[in-house]
């Protein structure tokens, strides 16, 4: 079985597209994602499509942090019903621990992975699938939950294991890429 996740993925993909110069509908085709994730965004799609609905867009675009732009535009709320229960946790790590335990009903795509060692906290993303391990859906599904401590307390930092990109106009893609996710940290 395919891994699939819920259209809420997408949501704000095509504003975004549109400022970067690409049709938005052309591009769903392209990767043959159905028009209609944008009107219930509790459709499972596949998640493969999505990863190569980014990966083409930025390519397309030559916009190296594509998936961080359009994270940038939501919060924790795009987990739909997920989010209610991350939220009332009453800690960080029961926070997480409950993300990773019920991260399936948001995408089958998804594999997180909680590890402590020495006082430092690493959560893991690992995507299943063939094409689901492209860069930019890795940092759409990382830039997605770097928000999960704020109710809680500030997260020290958010570190992507990637090559840095160009930051294609956009100087908040630095500081992406850079360790600390600076935006909504505070």
């Amino acid at each position: 079985m395919k891994p699939t996740i819920r259209s809420a993925s997408l949501s704000h993909y095509p504003e975004l597209a549109r400022s970067v110069g690409l049709d938005p509908l052309a591009m769903l085709k392209r990767a043959r994602v159905p028009r209609s994730c944008f009107q219930d965004p509790d459709i499972r799609i596949s998640a493969d499509a999505v990863a190569e609905l980014l990966q083409a867009s930025a390519s397309a675009a030559r916009v190296d942090d594509f998936a961080l732009r359009l994270a940038q535009r939501r919060g924790l709320s795009n987990l739909g019903p997920l989010a209610l229960i991350v939220r009332e946790q009453p800690t960080v790590r029961k926070a997480i621990e409950v993300l990773i335990q019920y991260i399936a009903l948001h995408s089958d795509a998804l594999c997180p992975h909680l590890e402590e060692n020495d006082r430092v906290v690493t959560i893991s993303r690992m995507l299943s699938g063939q094409r689901v391990r492209t860069r930019q859906a890795l940092e759409l599904s990382v830039a997605n939950h770097q928000g999960i401590p704020r109710p809680h307390l500030a997260a020290r930092r958010t570190v992507f294991h990637a090559q840095r990109p160009e930051t294609s106009g956009n100087p908040q893609a630095l500081l992406w890429h850079t360790g600390a996710i600076q935006r909504g940290l505070r």
